[in-house]
């Protein structure tokens, strides 16, 4: 059947280009209409899974040498004040003189 002479969903008959331009008109629609829903979908799902970002893992990465630093610097600290502890402390917490001079060589990093 010629497009001029067909009939649209609502009964109506297409006439002339116009209706082909109306038909063509509503096909791109459903497609742009289709292709903002598949859009929308991936934007909500990229809301809503746990994305995470570069910087986090650099933050954490940060945090984590700042936090062995810090833990560093009280082991010298602990060990200097250990190292400076009289025989008579040391005998009040149990501790001999022979075990701080092992603990106070230790290097930093040596748990």
């Amino acid at each position: 059947m010629p497009a001029h002479l067909r009939t649209t969903r609502s009964g109506r008959a297409a006439t002339g280009p116009a209706g082909g331009e109306q038909s063509r008109a509503r096909e791109s629609a459903i497609v742009v209409d289709l292709n903002r829903r598949q859009r929308d979908t991936t934007a909500e799902r990229i809301k809503t899974e746990a994305v995470v970002p570069p910087i986090v893992g650099t933050e954490t990465s940060l945090l984590r040498l700042a936090d062995l630093l810090l833990t560093w610097l009280r082991r010298v600290q602990q060990r200097r004040q250990l190292g400076s502890l009289s025989d008579r402390m040391l005998k009040d917490i149990g501790v001999s003189r022979a075990d701080v001079d092992y603990e106070v060589s230790r290097r930093f990093w040596q748990d």
